[in-house]
């Protein structure tokens, strides 16, 4: 699992550095924002996961450029962590097929 730290960065040829990674918790809990938003549509997690880690990432980049490294705000949190786990765990057995 990725390590969450201060420092954010990558190696400037647009890798993502670990700590700039988001955690598969803050992934689900985006990717659940999306399928709600979008209408609890089935089908579609693989597309929610993906989309919300761009997300992500597209935040954070933004945000070490325009406040500097060491930024660690996040202005839209999405769904409590319970439900993240939740989604996660669906995620997961859809993922194989259950």
């Amino acid at each position: 699992m990725p390590k969450k730290g201060k420092e954010i960065g990558g190696n400037g040829n647009g890798d993502v550095g670990t700590e700039m990674r988001p955690t598969s918790e803050e992934i689900a809990a985006r990717a659940f924002s999306i399928y709600e938003r979008e209408g609890r549509g089935d089908g579609r997690d693989t597309d929610h996961w993906l989309q919300a880690e761009r997300e992500l990432l597209e935040e954070r980049r933004n945000s070490n450029s325009n406040s500097g490294v060491g930024s660690n705000s996040a202005p839209n949190a999405g769904p409590t962590a319970s439900s993240a786990a939740a989604t996660e765990t669906r995620s997961a057995r859809r993922a194989r097929g259950i």
